[in-house]
């Protein structure tokens, strides 16, 4: 399985140093460096990758700037930086997978590559989701998936083109599809982001999905999905 990876790093020292640290893991490709907020940009619109690592200060802008103006992001993201609060926030806001503190250690890189290359190669086995229907067995892309509804030891699966059952409960889900791609909104509800179009916050909140339909955010849910929403709004 190849890992597709992209450094943006505004110092080439920096961009040497995490070169050499991916050479300890074959499996990772680099398919780009960049050191300014635009030509990222414009190869995360226009490319499918599995891991960025981003400098909180780049050329023209910030690492937070650069995810903010993507319109979706399917990829797992590692915020460098040399100050822990660029850090945090980049993780509270959903902007980031992981961080690493300048200067990276051997083992705090090595911490951060295992927890997501599970990410990765999990959602990049779990592609499409195989159910039964009417004694015919379907084959779903989970891209095509806007949410899941859970009914006891079932789960419902509402794709763009139909209604589906699976025997699998909705925690089975949220466990094997990546976080930056599924939220669990509620007890029974686990979104497809790039699906969600609005929300409103009314009695907890009410998230409106590509097709209309409006599912309930639980109180608990509601701030982390808020700053989620706020933000792709802000890209």
């Amino acid at each position: 399985m190849i890992i597709d990876c992209v450094i943006i790093e505004d110092e080439i020292a920096g961009q040497v140093i995490l070169s050499k640290k991916l050479e300890f893991f074959p499996e990772c490709n680099i398919c780009g460096i960049f050191d300014n907020k635009e030509d990222a940009v414009v190869f995360l619109s226009e490319n499918e990758v599995d891991i960025v690592f981003i400098d909180v200060h780049l050329k023209g802008g910030s690492g937070i700037d650069v995810i903010r103006e993507l319109e979706t992001r399917t990829f797992e993201s590692i915020f460098i930086t040399a100050h822990k609060d660029y850090a945090i926030e980049a993780l509270n806001n959903n902007y980031a997978s992981y961080y690493l503190l300048k200067p990276i250690y051997d083992a705090d890189f090595k911490k951060a590559m295992d927890a997501v290359l599970q990410k990765v190669k999990r959602r990049k086995e779990v592609s499409v989701i195989f159910v039964s229907h009417k004694n015919m067995q379907y084959a779903i892309s989970i891209d095509d998936v806007l949410y899941f509804q859970s009914e006891g030891t079932y789960t419902h699966i509402f794709t763009k083109d139909g209604q589906y059952l699976s025997s699998k409960n909705i925690g089975y889900f949220e466990n094997v599809l990546s976080a930056e791609q599924f939220f669990r909104i509620h007890h029974s509800y686990l979104i497809n982001i790039v699906k969600a179009k609005e929300l409103i916050k009314y009695r907890g909140g009410i998230v409106i999905m590509e097709n209309g339909i409006q599912l309930p955010v639980s109180q608990r849910k509601l701030s982390s999905f808020v700053k989620l929403i706020a933000s792709r709004k802000s890209s």
